[in-house]
């Protein structure tokens, strides 16, 4: 919450309920429209370690501990 929301729902609470009760009808006629709010996630990209050769889908090698992990090629 923003500083100057604080200070309205603190000095102006009528206010502040009114642009809450607003956003929250703004929300639910976007959900009822079928609009989504977010992208849908992007898939995982799979990472090798250079080091031991582990396989996952992290930035950090969980064994060696380090950020030695390189993109590879999905298979098809």
């Amino acid at each position: 919450m923003s500083i100057l929301q604080s200070l309205k729902r603190l000095f102006d609470p009528v206010e502040y309920h009114q642009e809450r009760l607003e956003l929250k009808r703004k929300a639910e006629t976007r959900e009822s429209e079928g609009q989504p709010d977010d992208p849908p996630p992007a898939p995982p990209v799979l990472r090798r370690c250079r080091l031991c050769a582990w396989e996952g889908d992290a930035r950090f090698c969980l064994r060696c501990l380090a950020e030695t992990m390189d993109p590879i090629k999905p298979r098809r």
